[in-house]
């Protein structure tokens, strides 16, 4: 275009560079710049006419001539890439304000910035408000994953902008020894190849929300119109992060509250709905209605099958097929729902409601429902167990009573009454107990919280067995038919234990067959039970039978730590001290009979062995260790401390 142009004003001169002025030479230089030609092209005609015969005064116009025109092409490019930029940035805002979502806008969002400025890479780092670092979020034009999740520290000389926001930009960040480096971006600038570095801040008011970073993998000296372009496209995507957390916590506090709504109608319709059956229930219940009527009507209202179960845990009256469960973590729950009179979950669609009357457990409700139970169904539930329980009540008021009397019965027994035993037989008889048949007593130790919730066990498991229970003081008493009382009292400690979740310290004594003597039984079952703890027992079973001697003797208020500690304490010192087992000799010798030979047999170790251990004990022990009477209380005292390590381990 610019060609033409300047043909015909050199033909105008008659084609020719000779004999023209500078005048003529400058208003061709103008030809030039309004054809848009190149700088070429005026260096060009500026040499040829200094081959001309010029004067030096036309030669030096002709140069500033020059210089003139190279600088407003130089402002025309730069203003025409400004207006280029703008239009790109214009662009890149409608692309950002059309992003649906944050994760959408923020890839948008460098992938906007590396095309805008013709660059390699970006990545946007997000900053926390706690610590003030800056940790990159979303990556554009890498090739490693370096940059993904990194932390880069705030500094005061960049690269990231500075605490006021100014930006930052380097030809050759890790060449350039001006700025601050940071060991995190030094590390991912390496592994991008990254040469030339630009970051801007993104600010939401007066505080940096972020960062973003650009980069190019040659040298590149950013413009100062680049820098502003790159601040102006960071303000624009500040504005639009602003604008999409504002129009997604809308979208989230709009969601809220139809929900809210969806559930308020929901729950209105509940009640509504509970209401209704509330209301035939107790039509059903005032009209005479059995339970099987009632359970029929609940089941249909609470979405699943209905089963009641007395105190012994034979079902009264069910709806539908019951799932099969644990029976162990069913009957723990059982118990708690119980001990809290309020219905409890057992989880997998199970809940347990107490059916209970005054201060009478009278039996259990168990639902089983494939729908959400809510407070609705569960208030429900918990009236459905109240009619149940006032249904079987009437009814149940003899069996009540029966319950009662053996009870009293049982209490009567455990203070030896004064009565005969042909009244004590008659007693037992009118109450289906038969106490001339082999029965064991049995004790069990509960902390004073627990009491409650294993009393209303007791009951339960006391008619299982067909035996009688009592509570005296902090123990649970139990008369059960039998004759192994070792085995009674590890059956109550493995149930009992369970379901408290603690061990409990259980003792037993019998068997016997006098009504009479069952005062007697709970006595040795009391003393059996203070032998445990006295040894170190606590939380572990035995019976009468099992401690043998020991029971009658560690029953009373003797320091049985205290008599180890005299009796054997050098030896068990020395055994701690060089972790030796003399002690273990001393159970040897004395189980040989005190007879180093045998005593060696048993230690499995030559007699000499045994001989110098001898040797060693009667250094610790003194020299009368071995005389009738002393021999007698180490005996005593090595028995006491074997036992102690045999309950422990039981325990």
């Amino acid at each position: 275009m610019w060609q033409p142009k300047l043909i015909t004003s050199m033909a105008r001169r008659g084609g020719s560079m000779t004999g023209a002025s500078a005048s003529d030479h400058v208003l061709d230089i103008l030809e030039l710049l309004a054809a848009e030609a190149p700088p070429s092209a005026v260096d060009n005609l500026v040499e040829t006419a200094r081959g001309a015969e010029m004067s030096s005064g036309d030669v030096k116009r002709l140069e500033r001539a020059r210089e003139l025109a190279l600088a407003l092409h130089t402002r025309n490019s730069r203003q025409q890439q400004r207006e280029a930029g703008m239009v790109r940035l214009v662009d890149a805002l409608r692309d950002l304000a059309a992003a649906p979502d944050l994760d959408e806008l923020t890839q948008d969002i460098v992938r906007q910035a590396r095309l805008l400025l013709n660059l390699d890479t970006a990545y946007l780092g997000f900053r926390d408000s706690s610590t003030g670092r800056l940790h990159i979020r979303v990556v554009d034009g890498h090739v490693t994953r370096t940059p993904m999740g990194l932390e880069i520290p705030a500094t005061e000389a960049g690269p990231p902008p500075n605490a006021a926001g100014a930006p930052f930009w380097t030809p050759d960040y890790l060449a350039d020894q001006r700025v601050g480096h940071v060991e995190n971006l030094d590390r991912m600038v390496r592994a991008e190849g990254l040469r030339a570095l630009i970051s801007v801040a993104l600010r939401d008011g007066s505080e940096m929300i972020g960062a973003l970073f650009l980069g190019a993998r040659t040298v590149r000296y950013f413009t100062h119109d680049e820098v502003s372009l790159a601040s102006s496209f960071a303000t624009l995507a500040a504005v639009s992060i602003r604008r999409t957390r504002l129009s997604g916590h809308a979208r989230t506090r709009i969601a809220g509250l139809k929900a809210g709504l969806r559930e308020a109608e929901n729950h209105v319709t509940l009640l509504r709905r509970s209401n209704d059956a509330q209301s035939k229930l107790m039509e059903l219940a005032l009209h005479g209605s059995g339970v099987r009527a009632v359970l029929a009507e609940a089941a249909d209202a609470l979405g699943g099958p209905l089963l009641l179960r007395g105190t012994d845990g034979e079902v009264i009256a069910s709806t539908g097929e019951m799932p099969v469960t644990g029976d162990r973590e069913l009957t723990r729950v059982i118990f708690e729902a119980h001990a809290a009179r309020s219905a409890l979950t057992l989880g997998n669609g199970f809940w347990i409601a107490p059916v209970i009357a005054g201060r009478e457990g009278l039996g259990t409700l168990i639902l089983h429902s494939t729908e959400t139970v809510d407070e609705c169904c569960v208030r429900l539930l918990r009236l459905t167990a109240q009619l149940c329980a006032l249904l079987l009540l009437m009814p149940r008021s003899l069996a009540v009573t029966e319950v009662q009397l053996r009870d009293e019965f049982f209490d009567d027994l455990l203070i030896a009454p004064p009565w005969s035993l042909r009244q004590l037989t008659e007693r037992s008889h009118r109450l289906a107990v038969d106490l001339s048949a082999p029965h064991v007593l049995v004790t069990a130790r509960v902390d004073d919280g627990l009491l409650s919730r294993a009393g209303v066990w007791a009951t339960s498991y006391a008619n299982r067995l067909n035996g009688l229970k009592s509570v005296r003081d902090d123990c649970l008493v139990f008369l059960l038919p039998g004759t192994d009382a070792s085995q009674a009292a590890r059956s109550v400690h493995a149930e009992l234990s369970a379901l408290l979740d603690r061990p409990v310290t259980v003792s037993a004594a019998g068997p016997g067959s006098d009504p009479a003597a069952v005062a007697d039984l709970h006595q040795e079952a009391r003393h059996c039970l203070e032998a445990l703890t006295a040894l170190g027992g606590t939380g572990s079973s035995a019976s009468a039978q099992d401690l043998g001697f020991l029971g009658v003797l560690l029953s009373r208020d003797y320091d049985i730590g205290g008599f180890i500690s005299t009796t054997l304490g050098p030896v068990l010192e020395y055994d701690r001290e060089r972790r030796t087992d003399l002690t273990r000799t001393l159970y040897a010798y004395f189980d040989a009979g005190q007879r180093p030979k045998y005593a060696a047999e048993l230690l499995h170790v030559h007699v000499n062995t045994v001989s110098r251990r001898l040797e060693r004990l009667t250094e610790l022990l003194g020299a009368d260790w071995q005389e009738p009477g002393r021999a007698l209380e180490i005996q005593l005292a090595a028995r006491v401390h074997r036992i102690q390590h045999t309950l422990t381990a039981r325990q």
